[in-house]
C-alpha cells in the first residue's frame, strides 16, 4: 500500500515536513474515507437484510471499525438513530412499553464510536 511505503521514508529527508508529509496526510484522509464509506455501506446492508436487535448487533459490530471525522460519519450517526428507532418500537410493541429495556446495542456501539473520537 502507497501509505507504508511513504511511511518509510525517514522524516529526517530534507523537505520531508513540506512533500511527504502532506503526501502521506492526503493519502491516509483518502484511505480513512474509503474504509468509512465501505463499512457503512457494510452496515446499511446488514440494517436493510435483517431490521431487528439481531441486525442493530451486527450494525454495532460492523460499525465499531469505522474510522472517525469521516464524511460517513454524519450517515452511521443517522443510521444508529433509525436503528434506535426501530428498535425501539419493536421493544414497546414486545415489551409493553417497558422503558428500561431500550437500551440497545446499536446505542452502545455508538457510544463507544463516539467515544473514540
Amino acid at each position: 500500500m502507497l501509505l507504508a511505503i511513504l511511511m518509510e521514508i525517514p522524516d529526517e529527508v530534507p523537505g520531508y515536513s513540506t512533500k511527504v508529509l502532506p503526501v502521506i496526510e492526503r493519502t491516509y484522509k483518502t484511505y480513512a474515507n474509503e474504509k468509512a464509506a465501505s463499512i457503512l455501506q457494510q452496515a446499511q446492508a446488514a440494517w436493510a437484510a435483517t431490521p431487528n436487535e439481531e441486525g442493530a448487533e451486527r450494525v454495532a459490530e460492523i460499525l465499531s471499525g469505522m474510522p472517525v471525522g469521516t464524511p460517513s460519519s454524519a450517515a452511521a450517526r443517522q443510521l444508529v438513530k433509525q436503528i434506535e428507532t426501530r428498535v425501539k418500537a419493536l421493544d414497546q410493541k414486545t415489551l409493553g412499553c417497558n422503558e428500561r429495556y431500550i437500551g440497545t446495542r446499536a446505542s452502545r456501539a455508538y457510544g463507544c464510536y463516539q467515544g473514540r473520537t
